[in-house]
């Protein structure tokens, strides 16, 4: 598929479109309740790359590794990737 969008920028649009943004949308929120609870800061700089963290491990899981991601692989990515970077701050 990567290699599909990089040729065809009416594909790459689609997916974003459809597919992508609807993730990106409920990411932004779930990002911006973490702020608003005072657990991750809008001046971290991690804050900008919060959706290519995420979405990156979850469409690079079967890649690397021929699995779909799980919850136990998604929960430890972010117990050891998402929220160290992001500054997480639990209350």
């Amino acid at each position: 598929m990567t290699h599909a969008i990089r040729g065809d920028s009416h594909l790459a649009e689609a997916l974003r479109r459809h597919v992508v943004e609807g993730h990106l949308q409920a990411l932004r929120l779930l990002l911006r309740r973490a702020v608003e609870r005072g657990e991750v800061f809008m001046g971290c700089p991690a804050v900008a790359h919060f959706p290519q963290l995420v979405l990156g491990a979850m469409l690079s899981q079967q890649a690397v590794t021929g699995a779909d991601p799980d919850t136990t692989h998604l929960r430890a990515y972010f117990s050891s990737v998402v929220l160290p970077s992001l500054d997480y701050r639990p209350h």
